[in-house]
Parts: C-alpha cells; structure tokens; sequence
C-alpha cells in the first residue's frame, strides 16, 4: 500500500512480521531480520513488535511493507519500504530515492542457476 492511507484496522489484519521470517529464496539465501526505531522515543522495534506482509515480486526479489508498533509511546511507525533480493541486497526506499545495502554476505550462483534466470527472467 505505498503511498496511499492505510488504517490501523488493516494494520492490526496484518500477520506479525516475526510469523514471515524467515523467508527462503530458491538459491538459499535467508532472510531473517528486519529492525526500526520508534519514531519518537527512537527505540528499537524488531520483527516480534511490527505487522505486515511480504510481496513475491519474482522468484529473486520481495519487497516488504511493515508497520512498527511501539506499546510504550502507543505509536505505529511504518517501516522504510524495502525490495529484498536474493543475492544478499536490499533496496530501501528513501526520500531521494533507493540505497542498497546488504543483509547476507553476497553468493555467487552457479551455471545452472544463470541459465534458470536468463531463460525465465527471474520468474518462478
């Protein structure tokens, strides 16, 4: 739902982030972890205290929309979207545009999964 309104009562219909995670890609790859700070006593949230959802794009990349709750300043912040891939990257979404970054140590993928990606693009 980026960039349109979201209500608390969609948010609280939303899985806990910690049920998703972690979350496997076809070559391995873990995700397993996805923290924020509260925005306003900037303490940190992890995926037990955050609702959402995560999106299969295609076969190598998700992206990730959460809400982090915080029961002491009884605040909801939403998570900075991310696209996750399956090389160990991630894009998150920032007010002048998208930084990379890593989660996992980058791998390397063999012919056998070159080939796979070049004939189906990526899909599953």
């Amino acid at each position: 739902m980026e960039g349109s309104k979201i209500t608390i009562d969609e948010i609280e219909k939303m899985p806990v982030l910690s049920t998703l995670l972690p979350y496997w890609f076809w070559n391995d790859t873990t995700f397993d972890r996805v923290e924020t700070l509260c925005e306003k006593c900037k303490k940190e949230i992890g995926p037990e205290m955050m609702r959402g959802r995560i999106t299969e794009t295609n076969r190598s990349v998700i992206s990730l929309e959460a809400y982090a709750l915080c029961y002491d300043c009884q605040l909801i912040t939403p998570v900075v979207p991310l696209r996750i891939r399956d090389d160990g990257s991630l894009l998150s979404k920032t007010q002048t545009g998208w930084k990379e970054s890593r989660y996992a140590p980058e791998k390397t993928i063999g012919l056998l999964g070159q080939l796979i990606t070049l004939f189906t693009g990526g899909e599953k």
